[in-house]
């Protein structure tokens, strides 16, 4: 596969802004990551209509797999983001980072921005990997029936 600079600048910038609001933890970065989520899953729907070929697999498969895993973070959390993943790897990573989340200042809250920023992350990453497998899919040789 190739990819181009400019493909590889914005993820770049996206793996910064995911960097920053895990170690921030602010309700800023957790709403910032929540839009960026929502715009480009929004912004998927428009590849998927006004595109053809490669870019509206990618554009399919970033959005199954994004919305996907949103519908089940919203599921498993009973309508809540953040409790579907309380007690997931999440957990580890931010005590990894933070150490006991109890001894902070600002205590649960910090924690539920922390896990807010994962799923809004977890769900833009695994919509990246759909787009890829879908243009896998969508390039690999079809035999005639």
């Amino acid at each position: 596969m190739r990819y181009r600079l400019r493909t590889l600048l914005i993820v770049l910038a996206w793996v910064g802004l995911v960097c920053v609001g895990l170690r921030s933890c602010t309700s800023f970065w957790s709403w910032t990551h929540s839009a960026i989520e929502m715009m480009a899953l929004a912004t998927s729907i428009l590849f998927i209509v006004y595109r053809a070929g490669r870019s509206r697999a990618f554009a399919v498969g970033f959005l199954v797999f994004g919305a996907a895993f949103t519908a089940f973070a919203l599921v498993n959390g009973g309508g809540r983001i953040p409790n579907g993943m309380a007690a997931s790897p999440a957990r580890i990573l931010y005590e990894l980072i933070y150490g006991d989340w109890s001894k902070r200042e600002m205590g649960g809250a910090h924690f539920e921005s922390f896990l807010e920023i994962v799923h809004s992350s977890s769900a833009v990453a695994l919509g990246v990997l759909g787009g890829m497998i879908a243009q896998m899919i969508h390039a690999a040789p079809q035999k005639e029936d």
